[in-house]
């Protein structure tokens, strides 16, 4: 299964918090991503979290390895996972009797 995973930095959270841990988080999406999981990763506009493109088997197994990330361990990250299908409209729209 195909998800997108959108990580926001809470309001208020020090900045100081954040790039302490910059360089664990950096390596844990790095063992992700050689895994797989983690697919592409993208930061937020104003560098208010990260939008990561996944693949897993399940929900689950994806929570199991986002919730690795020392970010979201410590809540300095808040995840919001978003399950993805393949868009199916295109037979729809080009079939002879749409």
């Amino acid at each position: 299964m195909r998800f997108f995973v959108v990580c926001r930095i809470p309001p208020g959270t020090p900045r100081k918090s954040v790039i302490k841990l910059i360089r664990d988080e950096a390596r844990t999406v790095w063992k992700l991503y050689e895994t797989g999981m983690v697919r592409e990763l993208f930061y937020l506009e104003g560098l208010s979290g990260a939008a990561l493109n996944c693949e897993a088997e399940s929900l689950e197994e994806l929570k199991k390895g986002v919730e690795t990330l020392p970010m979201i361990r410590d809540g300095l990250l808040i995840p919001e996972y978003i399950p993805l299908m393949p868009y199916t409209g295109f037979g729809k729209l080009f079939s002879k009797e749409g």
